[in-house]
């Protein structure tokens, strides 16, 4: 994720604010397991289709036993990396090394 710091280092506050809340949301104290934060289905949805989440998608993710709190931190993780994507893109960022691969081939 190096490159994307870079690239919010255009602004420095709104990278600080970037960091923060990365870290809050990341590293952060949780129901979800570090693996779990990056792993969830219903992240999908709604980063692309917001307007699609209803009452059955939180009843489904209750069903796979998540609770308020980590919907929560499912839905403030995906709109982080969304933000970041977003940027990124914009930016015409390249994917550190590692990432540029994935997803290509």
């Amino acid at each position: 994720m190096a490159n994307v710091f870079l690239v919010l280092a255009h602004r420095p506050n709104e990278l600080r604010a970037f960091m923060a809340s990365h870290d809050a949301r990341l590293e952060g104290e949780s129901g979800l397991t570090q693996a779990g934060r990056e792993m969830i289905k219903f992240a999908l949805k709604l980063a692309r289709k917001p307007e699609s989440i209803e009452a059955a998608d939180h009843e489904s993710l209750r069903d796979h036993r998540f609770n308020d709190d980590d919907i929560w931190d499912i839905g403030a993780i995906t709109g982080l990396f969304a933000l970041s994507n977003r940027l990124g893109h914009l930016a015409s960022m390249r994917p550190n090394d590692e990432f540029f691969t994935m997803g290509r081939g």
